[in-house]
């Protein structure tokens, strides 16, 4: 029989509390799954996007992974701006998402609006700020908030909501009509 083993007194810690995060100056790593088809939005011609991408924040973009873009960067904020702009360019647009949108032109039924780098929607005259009553007037290169109110899944286009984006809810339905069209 073996001989019990002499207890010895454990060494003191220090009682230190878990870090709530990673240090400041320790890298950052965030990984984006998309679309596979959307990786020429995330390139650009002849990868001068994803190049910009990269010298703008100072990141590496590894796409080795068929829809997925890994991003390592020295810091938070730069791994943080990297995503965001990636985002801008490979994500996709869901009813009910809020986006700040550009006003790319302005037309007498409406307005076309650039919603992400790479997409655009169109913003109906009746879906404007106080509109029938006072409708607001948009300006090209005027930046609104605007919600998404659906996307046509086989033509992709966007149609986007200004009134439902500042709360001013949602109008009642028109009389009439109805079945299977779609929403524009």
């Amino acid at each position: 029989a073996r001989a019990p083993a002499p207890s010895r007194p454990l060494p003191k810690r220090p009682s230190r509390r878990p870090r709530k995060g990673p240090k400041a100056h320790a890298p950052r790593v965030a990984v984006i799954n998309f679309d596979p088809a959307r990786l020429g939005d995330l390139l650009g011609p002849r990868g001068e996007t994803l190049r910009a991408l990269e010298d703008e924040h100072r990141v590496d973009v590894d796409r080795s992974v068929p829809g997925e873009a890994t991003i390592f960067a020295r810091t938070a904020q730069a791994c943080s701006a990297a995503r965001q702009h990636v985002l801008e360019l490979v994500g996709e647009v869901k009813p009910g998402d809020r986006h700040v949108a550009t006003v790319l032109e302005v037309r007498d039924y409406g307005a076309v609006v650039k919603v992400l780098r790479n997409r655009e929607g169109l913003l109906h005259v009746s879906e404007f700020r106080g509109f029938p009553e006072a409708p607001e007037t948009l300006t090209v290169g005027d930046e609104i908030e605007v919600v998404v109110v659906a996307v046509d899944a086989i033509l992709g286009h966007v149609k986007l909501s200004r009134a439902r984006a500042n709360g001013e809810g949602r109008r009642p339905p028109r009389r009439g009509g109805g079945g299977d069209r779609a929403p524009w």
